[in-house]
């Protein structure tokens, strides 16, 4: 009975021996608790911040660079078209009625086409070029009733940077506008040059007109469609360079037209 007390004992012994020994864990196997970041990496962290915040703004400011440029093709396009096809249409119409249609005042006889009002040279306002047709119709080109002999002339101009029409804005943004006139020098009915209003009334060749050809160069709006100046040096027809340095966007547009109802 002894030997089996002892016995016990030393199991006992051995058992909280055992128990005290797995409790027991190493400084290495203790969990480790981060202490905050170093001054390094908190500096590594605010470029790595910068350097997404710098790529995020070139981003958008090249989004809102390529809107604004595609915005402004837009509407100098828009502009350029409604204007080329509104007076190619009266261009068309010229000389329409028949018999009896001129009046003494157009130096162009039978085409029922001339340069400018009151002047002989065809250059109007801010040295842009007029034109003036006539042709029989019921209204003109503002809207106006036209009472008989029925008779509509439009002058077309621009003043400031207006395209007018008797007086009328059209578009906005024009800020050349010229006029050539196609002349058949050897009756063929063939156009065989383009002249200037004044070479025409040299050259005596008014009544020798085909065709009229119209050159326009239009700018936006916006006057901050680039993000710097532009230097820009646009030809039109025979016409020196129009030369600007700025941020508008500008289109040229050119445009001829036969005379339909020329004798």
């Amino acid at each position: 009975m002894c030997d089996a007390g002892v016995n016990t004992m030393r199991k006992t012994t051995n058992t909280l021996a055992v128990k005290r020994f797995s409790s027991y864990q190493s400084p290495a196997a203790l969990p480790v608790y981060q202490q905050g970041f170093t001054i390094i990496e908190l500096m590594i962290a605010a470029l790595l911040g910068l350097v997404l915040i710098g790529g995020m703004i070139q981003i958008f400011l090249g989004s809102s660079q390529t809107f604004r440029v595609q915005r402004a093709i837009g509407e100098v396009q828009d502009k350029g078209r409604t204007a080329m096809d509104f007076i190619g249409r009266e261009i068309e119409n010229a000389g329409f009625g028949g018999n009896g249609l001129v009046a003494s005042a157009f130096s162009t006889l039978s085409q029922n086409v001339d340069f400018t009002a009151g002047t002989t040279n065809g250059t109007g306002v801010g040295n842009n070029d007029s034109i003036r047709i006539q042709y029989t119709g019921t209204t003109d080109c503002t809207g106006a009733n036209i009472v008989a002999p029925f008779l509509v002339v439009n002058t077309f101009d621009v003043n400031g940077d207006e395209l007018r029409c008797n007086g009328q804005p059209l578009i906005n943004g024009v800020e050349s506008f010229h006029v050539l006139y196609g002349i058949d020098t050897d009756n063929d009915r063939f156009v065989d040059q383009y002249q200037t209003a004044d070479r025409v009334i040299a050259s005596g060749n008014q009544t020798r007109v085909m065709a009229v050809r119209i050159g326009m160069i239009v700018a936006s709006e916006n006057v901050r469609v680039f993000s710097d100046d532009i230097s820009q040096n646009i030809k039109i027809l025979d016409e020196a360079p129009l030369t600007k340095n700025d941020k508008r966007l500008r289109r040229k547009f050119t445009s001829t037209t036969m005379l339909a109802n020329r004798p």
